[in-house]
């Protein structure tokens, strides 16, 4: 078994230390490639949010759909649907696509 450490030490002045211990075989590839991917992998930002919008009764809004706010698509990740004295609101979760 093989030990390997891949850091950015820029994202970690920046946001702080994410940790992820993983252990792999030498059998199932080179420990230092799968340290820089898995690096490559988490060292993305995720931009998300929430919003509520309103909706008419009969419209539904389901996760898995894109949404478009302020000239930027968002994957809709989740959607909460309620009905408040005849108004249907919707509470959605965006991930920023693309």
């Amino acid at each position: 078994m093989s030990f390997e450490v891949a850091k950015d030490t820029d994202s970690i002045y920046k946001y702080g230390v994410l940790q992820d211990v993983i252990k792999i075989e030498e059998k199932d590839g080179d420990a230092k490639t799968y340290a820089k991917n898995k690096l490559s992998e988490m060292n993305k930002v995720k931009e998300s949010f929430s919003i509520e919008i309103i909706e008419a009764v009969n419209s539904y809004t389901r996760a898995g759909s894109m949404i478009t706010v302020d000239d930027v698509n968002y994957l809709i990740e989740s959607a909460d649907h309620s009905i408040k004295n005849g108004v249907h609101y919707v509470k959605l979760g965006l991930r920023k696509f693309g």
